[in-house]
């Protein structure tokens, strides 16, 4: 058994495991997503269906969200495009997997999409690439906020957007878009 003289000793003499917090993974930057992008769209969700798939190592969920494309930003896309991501519930029965979005008919959101489509998810930074549209207090506009319904003021600040002050109005869909356009050299 140690003295406790001794234990003070090699405590203070041993580099501090909690100094530093480790550094939050941010995910991709904007630009990021922009460029990672196979194609970048402006959707309202029609249909979810989640459904029962065998991989090659074992059988899982996922879930078929359907989404009418409304506007294509980058990329081709089809007027009507099923996605398909891990997770979701049949039955009694639900997985999830950790950063995928979850999806409810009429949502509205502008989803920057891989060329090649994974397993897991076929959103680029996985929930990061997904930004949600929706309708400013009274019907006042339409509004960009992150996955989470964070409000965003800037691209910049999408997945660690500040709290909305009195003098403060969040990212319209328009302004988001020109964003994105400006991004794209357009």
């Amino acid at each position: 058994m140690l003295k406790p003289a001794l234990f003070l000793a090699i405590l203070l003499a041993s580099p501090p495991a909690f100094a530093q917090a480790p550094a939050v993974d941010d995910g991709p930057t904007f630009d990021q997503l922009v460029a990672d992008a196979g194609s970048i769209v402006l959707t309202e969700v029609l249909e979810t269906k989640s459904v029962w798939r065998q991989l090659p190592q074992k059988r899982v969920i996922v879930t078929e969200v359907t989404v009418r494309v409304d506007r294509t930003l980058k990329g081709g896309a089809d007027a009507v495009m099923t996605l398909t991501l891990l997770g979701g519930t049949v039955g009694d029965v639900t997985q999830r997997a950790a950063g995928v979005p979850r999806f409810l008919v009429g949502d509205t959101d502008v989803l920057f999409l891989a060329a090649s489509r994974s397993v897991v998810s076929p959103i680029v930074g996985m929930s990061r690439g997904r930004f949600r549209v929706v309708m400013g207090h009274g019907g006042a506009g339409r509004y960009v906020a992150n996955s989470g319904l964070q409000p965003i003021r800037a691209v910049s600040e999408y997945a660690h957007p500040t709290k909305l002050g009195a003098g403060d109005r969040a990212l319209t869909l328009d302004e988001f878009i020109n964003t994105v356009n400006a991004r794209l050299g357009r």
